[in-house]
């Protein structure tokens, strides 16, 4: 049986590696250096241990030699210099802050120090895909058997790549906050200077396909959702701008993102920047811009235009607005966009869902019921898009956020339980459709269970880039 294709449309495999590469930025082709893209970490029983209790995941997710035991062959690289937000805690700065920064990013606390000194985050965008490139296209021998990544610039290289080996990763580019074209966030920016850097990022050979306008903490382009975990959260301050909408500066950013061709990723967003947003794309200019949300959950509330302070859990779902709207999954779909789904416990069920299974169940039976919560987000986003007659299954992917700080269901770590955790969903699809046979008032959403799977590993994705990746 041949082995399943996955794609992730948003990983951080060179977050680690990078932040060991403290001195010269160098991306080693030795592998068992923390400071390859290539070095692999693997769960052991401390470290699951470890993240079962702080939720902290002290082991590689997407490094390249799991990606490829993964068989994803395709994934969207996200670029993002460190916020300095991570560094100065509720206690001031100083080595608790270090220690807790390095615990949550998993980098080294020389790293650290650097960047809390650094005063210009566009050059650390820079170097990081400078830290990518080095090792473009530059075949690595692991376990005897030549492996490379190879960055893509159209749906057409990826194609290629994907015909000519099992062992060629195609690498699509992406950059998580927009803070990237600034000194750093800790004043106020000067609008030509951001507008200048974008330009020069315009000019990079493999261009980012998509841009996410904020991250963590507030940029001076638009406000953003709270997003960190408790254990961060009680320590850092997300409160500056948080919730709030875009500003002036923000709004020219977006424009001439989408002018040029970048597209925006919606995560991480305040509810009321996507309502701007949501509202921008309704002019003539851009009615044809698709709506990404590179990996989100959903919250199970129906509108995105309210501003009520939601509680934590709803039902199956955490009920945060860091968290998506019923109409925001209706969007998604009627702009043809897509919606990765995240592969993170902290948001893919409410707490309630998540008490019900124990870390001293079987492993067969606690496999079964994390997957049972990946099911019922798609069955969620299913349900709502048929009930408008839209196709239900189109827009769903796999945006994991592995190697950013994530805490991964247990038991599906990394990529390379992929193949193990969508067995479980298929299963779980198979079981849906027995007992809701012909079930979605739309004919055509009534796929067989292997089709769902196909569509949300690997097709959807396909079909996304074949339009807006030429």
């Amino acid at each position: 049986m041949p082995k399943r294709l996955f794609i992730d449309i948003h990983c951080h495999p060179s977050l680690k590696p990078y932040g060991h590469s403290y001195s010269g930025n160098k991306n080693s082709k030795k592998v068992r250096k923390k400071r390859s893209i290539w070095h692999r970490k693997q769960p052991g029983t401390f470290t699951e241990k470890l993240n079962e209790y702080t939720t902290l995941t002290h082991f590689t997710q997407s490094d390249f030699q799991t990606l490829c035991e993964g068989n994803a062959r395709v994934i969207f690289a996200s670029l993002s210099p460190l916020e300095k937000g991570f560094f100065v805690s509720k206690l001031g700065k100083g080595p608790v802050t270090d220690i807790a920064a390095q615990m949550a990013l998993g980098i080294g606390l020389r790293k650290i120090n650097f960047v809390q000194k650094n005063t210009d985050y566009f050059s650390e965008l820079e170097n990081e895909m400078a830290f990518l490139m080095q090792l473009h296209a530059k075949p690595i021998k692991i376990d005897g058997v030549l492996k490379e990544y190879r960055l893509v610039k159209s749906y057409t290289e990826i194609v290629a790549n994907l015909s000519e080996s099992e062992n060629i990763i195609s690498v699509v580019p992406a950059i998580e906050g927009a803070h990237s074209f600034m000194e750093d966030n800790s004043h106020d920016p000067d609008p030509a200077m951001v507008l200048d850097t974008i330009d020069k990022m315009l000019d990079w050979e493999y261009k980012p396909l998509f841009i996410s306008l904020t991250h963590h903490f507030y940029n001076y382009l638009c406000g953003h959702a709270y997003s960190l975990p408790k254990v961060l959260l009680n320590l850092l301050d997300q409160e500056d701008h948080v919730n709030t909408d875009f500003t002036e500066l923000g709004n020219e950013v977006v424009r001439k993102l989408l002018a040029n061709g970048i597209l925006i990723d919606i995560k991480h967003m305040s509810r009321k920047s996507r309502r701007t947003y949501y509202a921008i794309l309704e002019e003539e200019a851009y009615r044809e811009i698709p709506v990404i949300v590179s990996h989100g959950s959903v919250n199970g509330h129906t509108t995105v235009y309210t501003d009520i302070v939601h509680e934590a859990d709803n039902g199956l779902f955490y009920g945060s607005d860091i968290n998506f709207y019923d109409d925001e999954l209706v969007k998604v779909s009627k702009s043809k966009g897509l919606f990765g789904l995240q592969l993170d416990e902290r948001r893919i069920a409410s707490e309630k869902e998540l008490d019900k299974i124990s870390h001293r169940l079987p492993d067969e039976v606690r496999h079964e019921r994390y997957a049972m919560l990946l099911w019922n987000q798609m069955l969620h986003i299913a349900r709502t898009l048929d009930h408008v007659n839209e196709n239900a299954w189109d827009c769903m992917c796999i945006g994991s956020d592995y190697d950013g700080i994530v805490n991964p269901m247990d038991g599906f770590w990394t990529v390379a339980e992929y193949e193990l955790l969508f067995e479980y969903v298929l299963q779980h699809a198979r079981n849906y459709l027995v007992t809701h046979p012909n079930s979605f008032d739309k004919p055509s959403n009534n796929l067989e269970a292997e089709e769902i799977i196909e569509k949300v590993t690997s097709g959807n994705v396909m079909q996304f880039l074949a339009r807006h990746y030429a």
